[in-house]
Parts: C-alpha cells; structure tokens; sequence
C-alpha cells in the first residue's frame, strides 16, 4: 500500500466514524476531562501492538475552531508531528502555532497542546515514540547528537526544564522527507522487519535534524553537558552492577567530580538515581515477564526480594505483586 493508498482508506474510515454514538461519547468524555483538569492525557498504549515501540497515524478530518474550542492533551509518549501537504495549526497553553508542508516539530510528553487542520488538502502525520525506545535501545545511539539526546534526557531524567517542542521549518528539511515517508510506509505495511528499519530511520532522521539546528544556530557542543548525557546513558544501561567506582574508571573522573556533576544536573544523588533505574527496569519486567520477584531482583541488582519489595512500594505506592496484577487486568 502507498502512502496516498493509505490517507484515502484512512479518510474514509475517519467520516464512517466521525458521527456515531461511540465517537460522539468519547468526544463528551474528553470534554469533561479537560474542563475538570484543563487537558487530558492520550497514552501510548491505544495506538502500540505488543512488539513495537512506535506507532503512526493520520491525523482526524479538518476541524475549523478557535482557541475557546481547543482541548488542551498532553501524551506519555513523544510525538514527531509532520505536516506532508496543506498546513496544520497547534494551539498551546501559552501560544498558537502554524505549521506548513514539510515542517516538523518534536513534542515532549508534557506539551499541553490542541492540533488541527482546516481544509481536506492538510495532511497531517503524528508519529508516536515511546519513552522505553529511548531508555532501551535509541540513546545509545544518539549520544553524540546534543540537541535530540538532551531533548529526550532532560524529560527522562529531570536534568533540565524541557523545552515543550523542537521546531524544524521545512526550508531545513528537504533531505529530511524520505526518511519520514520510509518510516510511515514500514508501518502502514508492516513486513518483516519493519520495527527494525523504522528504529534505525529515526536514528537517521534525529541525527540529520540535529545537524541541521545545530548549523543554523551556530551551536557548539559543550562537554560538560555532552558528559552528562553520556553518563546518564551508561548508568541506565548498567544500572544492575555500576558502581560510583566503576563509574569513574569508565569515563575517566574521580567519583568526587562525577558526584557532583551527578547531582548538578539532575539534582539527585548517585545512589538516588541509580535506585530509580532499577525501579523503572523492575517495574518493566513485573509487567512484560513471568519471572519473579526474585528473579527480578537479581536481575536489576537489587538482590534481595525484600529490599526490592521496600523499594518499589516506597517509590510507587504498591507491592510488586500489585503492580503486576493490575498490569495483567489492563491486558
């Protein structure tokens, strides 16, 4: 299937749907969410089938409105918004944008925001990125590209205040396109591999992107903020068997020095930070796998089921066991 295949079903399917009772509920309910909190959150889990971590979509039919008719949502997902014909406005809490063919913008989990397009030629693509691709397998990769790995670290890890959205306007974004086409095409058609060669499109396309800002804004990158990110990097990946030691045999720092740099960018201490990797690792796997609390424990370096059981319920207000209940009754 095309890509102009799949926005033509894509349509058809969206105005079958955009009257009926289900659609007119959940459009209630979400209006209620929104005047009780201000937004609402859409969670990742509504668009992800089991193995993969990224998800895409079209966006809904044209919807003219002003900024007293936006809904305000925010995600538990990253999002790469891609304008691919027309134009698309978002409305944000303290701002509205427009975005016109080819412009991308990158959106931390926490951006309160309201898009929409006006007219049947806007096409608007929402491609969704979950915080574990990043923890597991993409930040290794993008490590030496500053501007994307702090965007995502600075979230994860509270380093710095985020900044709601990267914006990349279409002038800059020409060799960029293909690779956003590759990824929307892998997934619409899903054949053998296709998690696989969209992973490996996104390291191309976040690598490409930073460049680009990076040449345009005339950045430098900074070492001590290349250092951080690196660290963070090797301790959530190592987090079942690093020590402050091994920490600074790895990089080359006394553990005084990686200490503090530790807690000047996070404001949390080693041992703080490490105890909440292996939380969010124990807490994946009582989730994701049949293995103990034992077994866990031992995997994530904590050791001891006890301890692990402390822990988790000091950090997240219930038992493993719990936790892994309430995951299987979600299923």
């Amino acid at each position: 299937m095309t890509v102009e295949e799949y926005i033509s079903q894509k349509r058809r399917e969206q105005r079958a749907l955009s009257d009926s009772s289900q659609q007119r509920r959940l459009r209630e309910m979400l209006k209620k969410l929104a005047r009780k909190n201000g937004f609402y959150t859409v969670p990742i889990q509504f668009y992800l089938t089991k193995k993969e971590q990224v998800a895409v979509d079209l966006h809904g039919l044209p919807n003219a409105k002003n900024a007293e008719q936006s809904l305000l949502h925010n995600h538990d997902y990253f999002e790469l918004m891609y304008v691919r014909s027309g134009s698309c406005f978002n409305v944000f809490e303290s701002e509205k944008i427009t975005l016109h063919q080819g412009d991308i913008l990158l959106l931390n989990p926490n951006a309160k925001h309201d898009p929409f397009t006006t007219s049947e030629g806007d096409c608007l693509f929402n491609i969704m990125l979950s915080r574990e691709l990043f923890e597991q397998s993409m930040l290794p990769l993008l490590s030496d590209n500053h501007l994307i790995s702090n965007f995502f670290v600075d979230y994860m890890y509270h380093i710095n205040k985020t900044q709601d959205y990267l914006y990349f306007p279409s002038r800059n974004t020409k060799a960029i396109s293909p690779f956003l086409e590759e990824i929307i095409l892998e997934y619409i058609n899903k054949e053998q591999g296709y998690v696989q060669v969209i992973e490996s499109a996104l390291v191309i396309l976040f690598a490409r992107l930073g460049r680009i800002f990076a040449q345009e804004n005339h950045i430098e990158s900074s070492v001590s903020n290349k250092l951080i990110v690196d660290v963070i990097v090797y301790l959530n990946q190592h987090s079942a068997d690093v020590t402050l030691s091994s920490l600074a045999a790895e990089f080359g720092y006394s553990s005084g020095y990686l200490s503090k740099l530790i807690r000047k960018h996070t404001g949390q201490s080693f041992t703080d930070i490490l105890s909440n990797f292996k939380l969010e690792k124990a807490k994946h796997l009582l989730e994701t796998t049949a293995h103990s609390t034992d077994e866990i424990a031992q995997l994530t370096g904590f050791h001891d089921a006890s301890y692990l059981s402390r822990s988790f319920r000091s950090k997240y207000g219930v038992t493993p066991s719990s936790c892994r209940d309430t995951s299987r009754r979600s299923l």
